[in-house]
């Protein structure tokens, strides 16, 4: 645990979700002016760095109010633990993907990558690939959370 002044910062575990929307939303006012462009079909989403550091701080908090409401419902501290550490991970490493590499992932003002090389594209589909495992533990990450409230309401019958 760490302490802090003599209070336990993160005594439940789940305090960790909201000390880290409080950290993201620190760079979204940093970033404000800077976009990313996501193509999806046939259609290009232009969407701004600091609203989408400000949507993973929204969810972290949110996640973070299930947990204050639902504290005394929880069946398992370990399914919090996988839970919040999953969710956290995931959610930080996504935020922070316009910083890997050589070749930034999120190109501002424009809609390739440039440079336009062999080695700029093939970053390009492993960087991608990274974010949508990203996206697909955080998802699986919040069935911990379904299960944990459900096995918690079931035991108290």
């Amino acid at each position: 645990m760490i302490y802090f002044e003599g209070m336990k910062l993160l005594s439940p575990i789940y305090n960790l979700l909201s000390i880290t929307a409080v950290i993201l939303i620190i760079p979204s006012f940093l970033f404000g002016k800077q976009s990313f462009d996501v193509h999806i079909y046939n259609t290009y989403f232009i969407i701004g760095v600091g609203q989408f550091l400000k949507l993973n701080s929204f969810i972290l908090l949110a996640l973070w109010m299930i947990y204050k409401l639902c504290d005394n419902v929880l069946y398992s501290a370990k399914l919090t633990g996988i839970h919040v550490i999953v969710s956290v991970l995931s959610i930080v490493l996504v935020s922070t993907s316009f910083f890997w590499g050589k070749f930034t992932l999120w190109t501002p003002g424009n809609r390739y990558v440039e440079p336009v090389t062999p080695s700029a594209v093939a970053w390009m589909a492993n960087a991608q690939g990274a974010i949508l495992i990203l996206v697909i533990a955080f998802a699986v990450a919040q069935l911990f959370l379904i299960i944990n409230i459900i096995a918690g309401l079931t035991k108290r019958q």
